[in-house]
C-alpha cells in the first residue's frame, strides 16, 4: 500500500511537471516528457527508501548503485513508451505520460522490493 501511495504521488508529480513544462514554459512535449522524470525519480528514491521499504540510513554504498541501475532502465523504458504513445500513436502528451507511468510502476515495484532496498533481516511489520 505504501508503494502505491508513493507511486501515485510520484506519478502526480510527473504529470504536473510535464503539464507545467508544456503549458506554462512552452517546452517541447518530447523534452518535457524527459525533464518531468527528474523530480519524480528524486521523490521516489527518498520516499521508497525511508517510507515504503524502511531501508533507513544505509551504510551500503551499493544501494544507490542498485537504485541507479534499476531506475536508469525504468527511466529509459518510461521515455521509450512515452515517445511511442506520443509520436507513434498520436496520443495527447498527458495520456502518453500516464500510460508510460502505469506500465513502468510494476517494473519499479518488483525491482525496488527485490533488488534495490532488499533487507538483510526480515521485518514482520512489512512481511519481508
Amino acid at each position: 500500500m505504501k508503494f502505491v501511495i508513493v507511486g501515485g504521488t510520484a506519478a502526480l508529480i510527473e504529470l504536473v511537471t510535464v503539464t507545467l513544462l508544456v503549458e506554462a514554459l512552452f517546452i517541447n512535449e518530447q523534452l518535457a516528457g524527459a525533464l518531468s522524470l527528474i523530480p519524480s525519480v528524486t521523490f521516489v528514491y527518498f520516499t521508497n527508501k525511508h517510507f515504503t521499504f524502511r531501508a533507513g540510513k544505509s551504510r551500503d554504498p551499493s544501494e544507490a548503485k542498485r537504485f541507479i541501475a534499476v531506475y536508469a532502465a525504468a527511466i529509459a523504458l518510461n521515455y521509450i513508451l512515452y515517445s511511442m504513445f506520443l509520436n507513434g500513436f498520436g496520443f495527447d502528451y498527458r495520456l502518453s505520460k500516464a500510460l508510460a507511468i502505469g506500465i513502468i510502476a510494476c517494473w519499479n515495484y518488483a525491482w525496488s522490493h527485490a533488488f534495490v532496498f532488499k533487507r538483510k533481516h526480515p521485518d514482520p511489520a512489512i512481511g519481508i
